[in-house]
């Protein structure tokens, strides 16, 4: 089985580890080939067995709409590679809500496409997105990393049940590795732009009143460390 993966949103850095778990988990079990921006992959990130194309740079990350022109431009890269390969299915690890109502057009079968879905729930909060959303919600596969985001994508916004997927996030595994996947934790957010302050009052209110004492929550600081069992805070 030959699997592509790629991130649509250009120039993606915050989870490029967690991308890479599931690349190399993927590769245990698929012929897998990653479609990235060049220099993007380091040495040694990437298990051996996993191919890698590079596409060239075209600048800095940006935002609005060169984000979009950004996003369509990896896109259809993407797809002319995979018309070249005949990939079986394509693994998204981002994208942007309103640039995929027209990229999903460039790829044959879209259903081949299994979307990773980050901030991407949220912002369907906006009218906008939701325009965009609605074109391309029951034409592709979606990625959810918590069982609960399931409900509001099939009870709210009327994705087809059977389009929605589980697939545990990296913190669930900690220590086991991708294919566990009994959640370990409650609430995750382990995103490397969560707000410090929040953070850290966060904390201070665990230490003063135990409100995680039934919970296990794990979140991300770039400067905390916490550990009491019940609220996690890594620092990595």
């Amino acid at each position: 089985m030959k699997v592509l993966v790629v991130d649509f949103i250009y120039n993606m850095v915050e989870p490029i580890i967690m991308n890479c778990d599931y690349i190399n988990a993927l590769s245990k079990f698929c012929d897998v080939t990653v479609y990235g921006l060049k220099g993007f992959y380091k040495k040694g990130m990437l298990e051996q067995g996993v191919h890698l194309h590079e596409y060239k740079s075209v600048g800095e990350r940006g935002r609005g709409i060169k984000r979009i022109i950004d996003s369509l431009y990896v896109m259809h890269g993407a797809s002319r590679f995979d018309k070249k390969n005949e990939f079986d299915y394509i693994f998204v690890l981002s994208y942007d809500t309103r640039a995929m109502a027209l990229g999903y057009h460039f790829f044959r079968k879209p259903k081949r496409l299994y979307l990773m879905n980050h901030y991407n729930i949220d912002s369907l909060e906006r009218k906008s997105c939701i325009f965009f959303y609605n074109h391309y919600k029951n034409r592709v596969n979606q990625l959810v990393l918590e069982p609960f985001f399931k409900e509001p994508l099939v009870q709210k916004y009327k994705v087809k049940e059977t389009l929605v997927h589980y697939v545990p996030h990296k913190a669930h595994s900690l220590g086991g590795g991708v294919a566990d996947c009994e959640p370990k934790y409650d609430c995750v957010g382990i995103s490397n732009s969560n707000n410090e302050e929040l953070v850290e009052s966060i904390i201070c209110l665990e230490k003063e009143h135990r409100v995680f004492a039934d919970k296990r929550v794990i979140l991300r600081s770039k400067k905390d460390e916490y550990d009491d069992g019940c609220l996690k805070v890594i620092n990595r």
